[in-house]
């Protein structure tokens, strides 16, 4: 269908979301893919036709309205700015989507602002945003982030999903991290009813839902350099093999439990993935696999 609409319109149409862009009409596909028809060229039967078969994307305010810390992420993420807007070690970005657009805004983001300290709200549109938390902890608080989605829906009266991130590292491959885990979360989105879901958890139906899109390069470099470690490697396949029971790996390994405690805490702690709780160790032993069969 796009590409048919793209040969209609030719360069009238683009599939680069910009959301401060006010001279297209912006339309998202039931596959989430996002794209544009230039104003100008639209008849007024052309774009009700088009607004029976796509979903409207309405213009959230202008880049003019953004600090100018906002302003720099929004160059980065969404625009082709190179050059990174933080000098932090890493990141983590959330995901959000609300099935109606927030009124009171400003009380929204400082509700969110309240959990995730030192936190950057992007809006691409009146429903869909970015947060952005600088230099986070490893480990994910994910019963503090829960309580403060629970808190959000009682207090604004909204429907909110949430896909949490990745611990990402600040280097050159931090904007196409982001373009690849927002890609996931714009497939994963129209399905899922929770009202929070990791990247971890939402892995495994990403593979059965949208395997083209799974590769090595959407994964974190924390999580890529650990898998450089052989031995590493093997130790984690070992502890999943057993269960998660530390001591039965530990014997299995030759090693004492303390050794191998020592070795999973120092793997939590570069790449933000406990592998003691069931989803995260899921998300592991896949992604190992990912990461061995995949050039990309």
């Amino acid at each position: 269908m796009l590409d048919k609409l793209s040969a209609h319109y030719q360069d009238a149409f683009c599939r680069e979301y910009e959301s401060a862009n006010t001279s297209y009409e912006w339309f998202k596909t039931e596959s989430g893919e996002l794209f544009g028809v230039l104003k100008s060229v639209l008849t007024e039967s052309e774009k009700h036709l088009l607004l029976s078969l796509f979903e409207h994307i309405q213009l959230s305010d202008s880049g003019e309205s953004f600090t100018e810390k906002e302003k720099k992420w929004h160059r980065y993420l969404f625009k082709s700015s190179t050059e990174v807007p933080f000098y932090k070690e890493s990141c983590r970005f959330y995901y959000f989507f609300l099935k109606q657009a927030v009124e009171e805004k400003v009380s929204f983001e400082e509700a969110i602002q309240g959990t995730i300290q030192d936190s950057i709200i992007l809006w691409i549109n009146e429903t869909h945003g970015v947060i952005i938390e600088e230099q986070p902890f490893s480990i994910f608080e994910q019963a503090a982030f829960e309580q403060m989605i629970d808190t959000i829906t009682s207090d604004f009266f909204v429907d909110i999903c949430t896909y949490v991130g990745q611990l990402h590292k600040n280097d050159t491959s931090l904007k196409e991290k982001f373009i690849l885990e927002y890609s996931c979360f714009q497939t994963f989105q129209p399905t899922y009813r929770e009202k929070s879901v990791t990247f971890y958890e939402a892995f495994p139906l990403l593979l059965v839902k949208a395997s083209t899109m799974i590769s090595k390069r959407g994964l974190s470099e924390y999580l890529l350099e650990s898998f450089q470690d052989h031995e590493l490697v093997h130790t984690i396949n070992v502890f999943l093999q057993c269960n998660l029971n530390a001591s039965l790996a530990a014997k299995r390994l030759y090693i004492h439990r303390n050794s191998l405690q020592y070795r999973i805490d120092k793997f939590i702690e570069k790449t933000g993935l406990d592998i003691r709780i069931f989803s995260n160790a899921t998300f592991a032993y896949l992604a190992i696999h990912v990461s061995e069969t995949d050039a990309g």
